[in-house]
């Protein structure tokens, strides 16, 4: 079944109506309310609000990214282009990059707190990533 909204567009088939961005939308947000004052933009050499390991993080070291990644993959199907596909891996590539340099910060920050941490926790997914 498609509807049709006012002005005529058909949703319904695809998510058109903006559903299929509510669940890793709500994981972005939420993610980075868990961060509390450990959240910021890029890496603050000599700061250490303390390594948060619970709620999201628990399952996920990097939740947010995955959030990222989650609602462009979405993007990517919802309008599956050449361009789509492109910004899609371009962000992976730059979040990965981003990401290993968080975790090597980390790692100088935190020592075996957050080697152990990482031996436990998958990188984006639970169970995958996970330090060796």
């Amino acid at each position: 079944m498609v509807s049709r909204s006012s002005s005529g567009s058909s949703a319904g088939a695809r998510g058109g109506n903006g559903t299929g961005t509510a669940a890793p939308g709500c994981l972005l947000v939420v993610a980075q309310l868990n961060l509390g004052a450990s959240w910021r933009i890029g890496i603050e050499e000599g700061s250490s609000p303390g390594l948060v390991t619970s709620r999201f993080y628990r399952f996920c070291r990097n939740p947010i990214f995955l959030a990222i990644l989650i609602l462009l993959t979405g993007y990517v199907l919802l309008l599956p282009t050449r361009l789509s596909l492109v910004l899609l891996v371009g962000a992976f590539i730059g979040i990965r990059q981003q990401v290993l340099t968080e975790e090597a910060y980390l790692s100088r920050m935190y020592g075996d707190a957050y080697r152990s941490y990482a031996h436990r926790v998958g990188r984006f997914v639970p169970g995958v990533g996970r330090l060796r």
